[in-house]
């Protein structure tokens, strides 16, 4: 608002300057047509103040209804859902549903031994190829895990997988905010 109040002054200065009778004084009929062009421009000035101030009491009203529904929803349990209360949600969901699906075996991995008939050269081979920034040694643990989700959940990884478009950017996120390394996602 200012810079149009300025403006409007540096062009009556202007305009003032430029009409000046030689001898520095204006003739009646300047100073008149003058007057009008300053009521003009005064009356265009009031106007847009006057717009201004219209379309911020209107931002005002919408953001008091806002906040009220806000409010309406805290006090009828109707909370916001942020991205945390989507995603457990969304968790909860996935839990359920694999719940749900018959014949399918839940395993104690502290206390079951898989076997196979794959060579302990050959997995510990793979896990020595793979490009990690955590180094992961090899043993029971780790063979069950591996017996796990090849031979007994072959399936899984797909599900894994196809879950990693949803989560990954997630995570990387989250690594990016706390400076971790990228690799941990994996």
């Amino acid at each position: 608002m200012r810079k149009y109040l300025i403006s409007a002054v540096c062009l009556l200065l202007a305009a003032g300057i430029a009409n000046a009778a030689p001898d520095g004084r204006k003739t009646r009929k300047q100073l008149q047509q003058e007057n009008e062009q300053l009521r003009s421009r005064l009356e265009a000035l009031e106007a847009e103040i006057a717009t201004y101030r219209a379309e911020e009491a209107e931002r005002e009203v919408i953001e008091e209804e806002l906040s009220g529904e806000n409010e309406n929803k805290v006090s009828a349990g109707l909370e916001d859902y942020t991205t945390l209360n989507t995603d457990t949600l969304l968790g909860q969901w996935y839990m359920h549903r694999q719940s749900r699906i018959p014949g399918r075996e839940q395993y104690n991995m502290d206390s079951v031994r898989f076997t196979t008939d794959v060579p302990d050269s050959v997995l510990m081979n793979r896990l020595a190829r793979m490009n990690s920034f955590i180094s992961l040694p090899y043993n029971e643990t780790v063979k069950n895990y591996m017996i796990l989700y090849s031979e007994k959940m072959p399936t899984k990884m797909g599900e894994m997988l196809g879950l990693a478009q949803y989560y990954m950017p997630i995570f990387e996120e989250t690594f990016r905010q706390y400076g971790l390394p990228m690799e941990l996602k994996y």
